[in-house]
């Protein structure tokens, strides 16, 4: 919800600034995947519904970047040509190149849920997300109830794999990773870490108020071998690669964050 009164403030206050200068603001919004349920039949029908509340005076178009940077660049530098004074877009990377076009055109930009940047000085004029940090929490807290509801205990491990987001959404995937260590790491004798590797093995343990430069460092060097770039496939081929070199039964837990 604080995700959502967030865009919608910021929204309101970029199009309420522009109206002064136009009797129609056009705004564009681009989102990374048509093919993906979140961002057609979840995101995108928020942003249909409430752009369409604005009512008289304002335009807006959709556009999807098919999972594809190349392309994503090419939606902003559109909706800038059709005359957008204001673009919302969730990145399929890091955004640079729709940083880059949206400020040569004088665009307001607002990131939503991934923050877009060129370069610390070069980003979104405005970023809405939720904390992220909550929802790892909440994912590897129920990892940790589940498998203590199924018998996981320091005599009894169970068969742990891990992984991660893409590293390159920044912050939310280093957050959604954090939080979810937190609840894991105190829980670690129950399991049997399949994909453990040395970063992994030394990391920290480490809470939203302690979260630092340092601690952006060490947990994306332990996301890094687990990446699966947010791509379903991905973490299915790499868990099925643990199965068959390690021989699991099926104690085998898999979970991305």
């Amino acid at each position: 919800m604080k995700r959502i009164i967030g865009l919608l403030f910021a929204l309101l206050l970029v199009v309420s600034l522009a109206a002064c200068g136009s009797n129609t603001i056009k705004i564009g919004v681009v989102l990374p995947d048509a093919s993906e349920e979140r961002w057609a039949n979840q995101d995108g029908e928020f942003f249909i519904k409430e752009l369409d509340a604005l009512g008289k005076g304002y335009e807006y178009e959709i556009l999807f970047s098919d999972g594809d940077e190349a392309k994503e660049v090419t939606n902003v530098d559109s909706l800038i040509a059709r005359g957008a004074e204001v673009i919302i877009i969730t990145s399929q990377g890091s955004g640079a190149g729709a940083v880059q076009a949206a400020k040569d055109a004088g665009v307001t930009l607002i990131a939503h849920d991934r923050m877009a940047k060129k370069d610390a000085n070069n980003t979104a004029d405005y970023y809405t997300t939720f904390n992220s940090w909550n929802v790892g929490k909440a994912q590897g807290g129920h990892l940790v109830e589940k498998a203590t509801a199924n018998g996981c205990s320091a005599t009894n491990k169970c068969d742990l794999a891990l992984f991660a987001g893409r590293v390159a959404d920044w912050p939310n995937a280093t957050y959604f990773f954090g939080g979810a260590m937190e609840m894991i790491q105190p829980h670690l004798n129950m399991f049997n870490i399949l994909n453990v590797n040395e970063t992994f093995s030394s990391l920290a343990l480490y809470t939203e108020a302690t979260f630092n430069d340092a601690a952006k460092t060490a947990l994306q060097a332990a996301m890094g071998p687990i990446d699966t770039d947010w791509n379903a496939g991905t973490a299915t081929i790499k868990a099925a690669a643990l199965v068959v070199q390690s021989l699991v039964t099926n104690q085998l837990r898999t979970f991305m964050f």
